[in-house]
């Protein structure tokens, strides 16, 4: 039985949409850590916002950039980290300074970081 079934069921289109692109989701207790195909980039969801972007930011890839040269990345209110992780996979960007003031979202940001 999954334990998740309020993050699977209401975002299962999403997450069929990760996992098309390479995601691959490993459903552990109430979370869902998905982790690419290089297995270099693995992030915890915990609710369905977080499935929300994390399609927005990798299936969507709504922060490609593609004319950018070298640059440092400043994610102010970095959330759990998606953006940064996004970034960091981008060899162009050289440094990401992320801020995020939240206590328990930092927790959880550190955890996908």
């Amino acid at each position: 039985m999954i334990k998740n079934k309020r993050i699977v069921l209401p975002k299962y289109r999403e997450l069929a949409d990760l996992a098309s692109v390479g995601w691959r989701l490993n459903y552990q207790g109430d979370q869902i850590q998905i982790q690419n195909s290089s297995q270099a980039t693995r992030l915890w969801i915990t609710n369905t916002e977080e499935v929300e972007m994390a399609h927005e930011i990798f299936h969507k890839k709504c922060y490609n950039l593609t004319k950018i040269g070298p640059t440092v990345v400043l994610d102010i209110g970095g959330n759990v980290g998606m953006a940064s992780t996004f970034f960091s996979q981008d060899p162009r960007v050289k440094k990401i300074h992320t801020f995020e003031p939240f206590l328990p979202t930092l927790k959880q940001m550190e955890k996908n970081l």
